[in-house]
């Protein structure tokens, strides 16, 4: 900087004086010390932040969930309320299980007629705050979801299509034809002999936390009879054409 002004001011004609000479350097120190300044500055505060709109936000959540919002502890909107419990539907007012499975799956697709709840189905494990009512609900939502898309959509024909409110009386027709085609397939798949000869001799059962350990046990055993089948088509397709071939020849 102080070269340039130098320059300038005619430093190669020698014309520059002393007293010249101190004011441009002081000009250039002054200009030095106010730019360092400047960088050392702190920061301009950042603006304040907007006031929260807690209706807008509610209102929000409330077409999200398509249900009422219940607002957490954690600041967080969820579709059932914290600490919530899955109850009896006969004994509303109390916390007994509901370990029945049709009540289950009644309570699965209808909603709760005392706190005005949603259907379990449009909820998932992120509404238990009770860590066994999550393993609980996937159990539950294990066996409903299978009953709705396998027992009646593949086993069924034609298949049935399961209506997005339905009434008492179809949730318990669906729910009978679901468990007949649950009882004949675990009679003949599942691995325990003694489970299969009890289906057999028409016994039924009665908690939910048994049909679905016998659905995780009977998929096992069903997907490992297709990989058996798959593989035994595939020697008879290839037998099939060595036959074939071999008659050719002669």
């Amino acid at each position: 900087m102080v070269d340039q002004m130098m320059e300038r001011k005619g430093v190669s004609a020698g014309n520059v004086t002393h007293e010249f000479l101190e004011r441009k350097l002081e000009e250039a120190f002054t200009k030095a010390f106010n730019l360092h300044q400047q960088q050392r500055a702190p920061p301009a505060p950042a603006p304040a932040p907007a006031a929260i709109d807690v209706e807008a936000i509610h209102e929000r959540e409330l077409r999200r969930y398509k249900f009422q919002a219940i607002l957490w502890g954690d600041g967080k909107y969820h579709r059932l309320p914290e600490g919530y419990i899955l109850t009896c539907l006969a004994n509303r007012d109390s916390a007994t299980v509901a370990r029945t499975p049709l009540q289950a799956y009644t309570r699965w697709h209808s909603s709760d007629g005392v706190q005005e709840l949603p259907p379990l189905k449009v909820c998932d494990a992120t509404d238990f705050s009770i860590k066994n009512q999550k393993r609980r609900f996937h159990e539950w939502s294990t066996v409903c979801r299978h009953i709705d898309r396998i027992y009646l959509r593949k086993f069924i024909f034609p298949p049935l299509r399961v209506p997005a409110k339905p009434s008492g009386e179809q949730i318990i027709a669906q729910f009978e034809k679901a468990m007949e085609i649950h009882y004949h397939i675990v009679a003949v798949f599942h691995p325990s002999a003694n489970i299969r000869r009890k289906r057999r001799n028409g016994d039924v059962s009665k908690k939910l936390s048994t049909i679905y350990t016998e659905i995780r046990l009977t998929n096992k055993k069903i997907a490992h009879a297709k990989t058996i089948f798959r593989r035994t088509r595939g020697i008879m397709r290839l037998q099939k054409s060595v036959r074939a071939k071999l008659q050719n020849h002669v």
